[in-house]
Parts: C-alpha cells; sequence; structure tokens
C-alpha cells in the first residue's frame, strides 16, 4: 500500500485499512500475480474517486475456507446495468470510468480477473450506482480445489491460466 500513498496524498483522499489482528492462514498463491491484481483494483479505485477515499481490507471467511479482500472507494461507482460485465471483456471501460479517466485501456479490471480465476477465485463488484462509490472483492480459497478434474488433453491447464502467466 505504500506504493500508492503519493497518489492518494495528491488527490487529499484517505485511507483505511481494514485487515485483522491475528495472522490468517496461509494460501498458495503466486505472489508475484495476486499483487498485481490487487494492485490493479486500490489503482482503480484511486484514479475513480475524487473526493472521500478508499478503504481495503482482509479478512477469512471460515464458513467457506477462503479469504475475501476488498477495495472499498467513495468514487464514481457503477451503474447497476454495467456491474455483470465487469472485468468479463478486455478495453471494455464503463461511461463513467472514461469520462474521469480518458487515457485508461480498460485491461487493468480483465487481467485481475483472469488471474484470481487461474487461482481458484472469484471477483466482483458491488456498488449503489452513480456517484456512490463501488466495492471490489476477491475471493480466494484457502487450498486448491483437490477435486478439481484434469482434463487428460491440456492436463489441467487453460488459456486464461496460460495468458495471465505469459511474459510480454
Amino acid at each position: 500500500l505504500a506504493n500508492f500513498e503519493p497518489q492518494i496524498k495528491q488527490k487529499g483522499l484517505f485511507l483505511k485499512i481494514e485487515f485483522p489482528s491475528r495472522l490468517l492462514p496461509k494460501i498458495k498463491v503466486d505472489p508475484e500475480r495476486i499483487s498485481e491484481a490487487f494492485s490493479n483494483l486500490i489503482d482503480n479505485a484511486i484514479k475513480h474517486t475524487e473526493k472521500g477515499g478508499i478503504t481495503v481490507g482482509l479478512k477469512e471467511i471460515a464458513e467457506k475456507n477462503s479469504i475475501l479482500f476488498w477495495v472499498k472507494d467513495t468514487g464514481i461507482g457503477i451503474p447497476q446495468e454495467e456491474l455483470p460485465y465487469i472485468g468479463t471483456q478486455p478495453f471494455e471501460r464503463g461511461k463513467e470510468a472514461r469520462k474521469l479517466s480518458p487515457m485508461g485501456k480498460g485491461i487493468g479490471l480483465y487481467l485481475s480477473n483472469l488471474i484470481v480465476q487461474a487461482h481458484g477465485g472469484r471477483l466482483w463488484a458491488e456498488s449503489e450506482g452513480r456517484g456512490k462509490g463501488t466495492t471490489f472483492y476477491v475471493e480466494l480459497p484457502l487450498e486448491p480445489n483437490k477435486n478439481k478434474k484434469v482434463n487428460k488433453k491440456n492436463n489441467g491447464s487453460n488459456n486464461q491460466k496460460r495468458r495471465v502467466n505469459k511474459k510480454s
């Protein structure tokens, strides 16, 4: 989070951190890739928030055997009709996002979604609508799905994993 402090200070935003006081269970992830996904979410929150701030949180969901990470902002929000499409296509951006930050390419959320899916997790957004902020959630399993069926043809890999791990 220290990497984002200059941007947050420059915009006069607050940063609130909600992490548990106790250590959470370890999860098996590629730390570089998951960090990239989380960083994209935090960066987007900063870009799309003009006043107020950002809350970053992390907690265990014991009943689901998972970890939940979230980034909540007080920014431009996302219309309900756009929520189902968040992060599903590259180069797609919401109308309000294009107005506020016209230089964005629309690939950060898509890549974040691919990274999270490659780790057996899911990424989604919730918003009450325009001007009411957005919360992005990432849920990751504590342990990989051992019951996952492996396709002998591709040894359990999929195109999404290959694209996520491919270095340009």
